[in-house]
């Protein structure tokens, strides 16, 4: 089943594929199926933030970094 949480991480991925939501979709669905998907999908996260930084977008920077929090507390909960 695909969660809430899971379809706000779609528009996060297909930005930094430059691919549209409905890949990033599954690209998304990729990660969560496939050993160190969870670190690939943070280390994506990160690039972004950094992009956004550097081109003096630190709002779109905060928006990703909160939506990166919200994955590192899911991924948690997980792990129980």
């Amino acid at each position: 089943m695909i969660t809430l949480q899971d379809c706000m991480e779609v528009p996060a991925i297909a930005e930094h594929a430059h691919i549209r939501e409905i890949a990033g979709a599954a690209l998304g669905r990729y990660f969560v199926t496939h050993e160190h998907g969870a670190e690939t999908n943070r280390d994506m996260l990160r690039d972004d933030i950094a992009s956004a930084i550097d081109r003096g977008d630190r709002p779109h920077a905060h928006e990703i970094f909160i939506r990166a929090q919200g994955e590192r507390r899911k991924c948690a909960q997980l792990r129980g």
